[in-house]
C-alpha cells in the first residue's frame, strides 16, 4: 500500500494504521515490504503459489527463542581457540576475527560464561526478521514438497 510514497507520506501511512489498531480496528494489508509489515502487523499469514502455509505473531518473531550474535575477538589466538567452543556457529570471518553464533533462550547464561573468558572487541545481537523467518519457511515448505526419484531396479 505504500509503494511510491513518499517518506512523509509513508510515516503518515502508518500512523494512520497505528490510530485505527489502537481504536480495536482490524486492519488487512498485503505487502512484499517485511519492514512495513513488522511495524504494522500483530499477524502475518505467508503465503506461497495462492496458499497460506504459516501464520506468524510478529510477537514471536520479534521475542524469537533464538537469538543471534556477531562476536568479534581482539586477537588472533583468542579467535582460534573460541571457534573451537561448543557454540553453533552461522558464520566465521577469521579476517575480521569476527563470528556470528545462535544461542536458543536457555543457553545465554552458558554464552556469557563462554565469553567472559576472552577478550572482545564487539558484541551485538543480530535481531531475527520476518524476512529471515519468511525465507526459513520458504525454504522448510519447499523440502517438505520435495518428492522421492523413483527407484529403479
Amino acid at each position: 500500500p505504500t509503494t511510491g510514497l513518499d517518506p512523509l507520506m509513508h510515516r503518515t501511512f502508518d500512523d494512520l494504521v497505528k490510530q485505527e489498531k489502537a481504536k480495536g480496528k482490524t486492519i488487512i494489508m498485503s505487502s512484499h515490504i517485511f519492514s512495513e509489515v513488522e511495524e504494522c502487523c500483530d499477524l502475518v499469514y505467508l503465503l506461497r503459489e495462492g496458499h497460506i502455509i504459516e501464520t506468524v505473531e510478529m510477537e514471536k518473531i520479534h521475542h524469537s527463542e533464538i537469538k543471534t550474535y556477531r562476536i568479534q575477538l581482539a586477537d588472533s589466538a583468542s579467535y582460534e581457540k573460541f571457534i573451537k567452543e561448543e557454540l553453533i556457529f552461522k558464520d566465521k570471518d577469521p579476517t575480521l576475527l569476527q563470528v556470528v553464533i545462535r544461542v536458543v533462550n536457555e543457553d545465554v547464561n552458558l554464552l556469557t560464561k563462554i565469553i567472559a573468558q576472552y577478550s572482545i572487541t564487539l558484541f551485538s545481537e543480530i535481531k531475527y526478521t520476518l524476512a529471515e523467518h519468511f525465507l526459513n519457511v520458504y525454504h522448510q515448505y519447499d523440502k517438505q514438497q520435495e518428492k522421492p526419484e523413483p527407484q529403479h531396479e
